[in-house]
């Protein structure tokens, strides 16, 4: 059975680690199943399909987001800042491979995003790229910055590309600015 460490009693690696601290590889959740029988609470393996830790729940599989605030996605930006919406149309302004909610569901858009200027309103939004339709939009009516929330929707089964937009009204001086931006449960 490798190069993991089991449990004598029932076989299952211990914690899923191996004698080196690396999590046992499967290309899915069927093929882990397939050497160790039906998931059970706790069991965890790197999937090499969709790049991520999968983790039973004791009644289903799903992928490990952060354990403390249930993040599937964040995006915590490197620079000051990371889109400014300027322009009077949508701009792709970043993009990530969404894996499909076959793999997991998220609930909620969350930004950190600040409206800087005297009138006005900026716009923030998630675009599915691949199927062309909006999955959430999120306005910056106040000035200053703030946490902004809204429930997503049109979510795609399988992988996608999802874009972050943004744009401002036409007749206003305000530009938005993205700092953060989070899928979670």
């Amino acid at each position: 059975m490798g190069d993991y460490l089991y449990q004598e009693e029932s076989g299952r690696p211990i914690a899923n680690l191996g004698r080196h601290n690396v999590l046992p590889t499967y290309a899915n959740d069927a093929a882990f199943e397939a050497v160790f029988g039906s998931g059970q609470e706790n069991d965890r393996y790197w999937n090499t399909t969709i790049n991520a830790v999968r983790e039973h729940s004791g009644t289903a599989w799903r992928t490990v987001g952060n354990p403390i605030s249930g993040d599937l996605y964040n995006f915590k930006i490197d620079n000051d800042v990371y889109a400014i919406a300027s322009g009077t149309v949508y701009t792709v302004e970043g993009a990530f491979r969404f894996h499909g909610t076959n793999v997991h569901t998220p609930v909620y858009l969350k930004i950190v995003a600040a409206r800087v200027g005297t009138a006005g309103t900026s716009y923030f939004r998630l675009y599915d790229a691949t199927n062309a339709q909006q999955i959430s939009e999120i306005s910056l009516t106040a000035a200053g910055i703030a946490i902004y929330s809204n429930t997503l929707s049109n979510l795609p089964a399988s992988e996608a590309i999802f874009e972050i937009q943004g744009y401002k009204d036409a007749g206003g001086s305000s530009n938005g600015y993205l700092y953060s931006v989070q899928l979670t449960l």
